[in-house]
């Protein structure tokens, strides 16, 4: 899997690869402006009373709280962004590495739109079931981290797994390649959620995250195709 992510790597100096990393960058670092905003305006306006824990953390920290709950709902929000510029992405990368593929499979906006939606509002979710586990452990980042990673190793490695695989797969048929993978693809979602987790570099990772899942999802999908080519045999 680190292979995939050097060839991902190596092909940041491409002009076309690099074009859709700056406006995934953009489109990233408005979100996370916008996600602050939002979470700071909503803790500011919610009565917390009951829970001492929280009301003394915000208490305390502020913006602290404010930057540690965005980092952690970023990866999340950020799936909406990845989905309209999935296809970009997409291309960049086939032509470089797959110029053998057929077209993909057409989605439409709708399609992409409720794929993209589905799969963040379950990230947001899970996230903040887990959050106050996260502010518990705020001060101790290596338990925090790994919390973080498990939560998001998960969901880092399906959701982005089923953005790419669905423009070549049917649900169906992404659904079994799941499951056949799920250990390798929680090590990649894994992988990606660490680097989500980092400030100012998790603002260039999801462009990155997508590129990476893509040459995953051609590994997979050709070692079946591999299989299914000597089981015939």
């Amino acid at each position: 899997m680190l292979s995939q992510l050097t060839k991902t790597l190596g092909q940041i100096n491409d002009p076309t690869f690099r074009k859709v990393i700056i406006k995934g960058l953009a489109w990233s670092i408005l979100v996370f402006i916008l996600l602050m905003a939002i979470v700071w305006h909503l803790l500011s306006s919610i009565n917390f009373s009951g829970i001492e824990l929280i009301e003394a953390a915000l208490d305390t920290l502020g913006w602290f709280v404010v930057l540690i709950i965005s980092i952690i709902l970023f990866p999340s929000i950020v799936l909406t962004v990845i989905t309209f510029l999935l296809e970009e992405i997409a291309i960049s990368v086939e032509d470089k590495h797959y110029e053998e593929l057929p077209a993909p499979r057409h989605q439409t906006l709708l399609e992409l739109a409720a794929t993209g939606s589905r799969l963040t509002l379950c990230a947001i979710l899970l996230n903040l079931i887990a959050l106050p586990i996260y502010l518990v452990l705020s001060f101790l980042p290596p338990l925090n981290i790994l919390v973080f990673i498990i939560v998001n190793g998960y969901l880092m490695g399906r959701e982005y797994f089923e953005l790419v695989s669905l423009r070549r797969l049917t649900p169906k048929e992404t659904r079994m390649l799941w499951k056949r993978n799920r250990g390798k693809l929680f090590i990649a979602g894994s992988i990606i959620a660490g680097l989500l987790s980092i400030p100012f570099i998790n603002w260039c990772m999801p462009v990155i995250a997508a590129a990476y899942m893509l040459h995953i999802f051609e590994s997979i999908r050709s070692t079946r195709n591999l299989q299914i080519s000597s089981n015939k045999d």
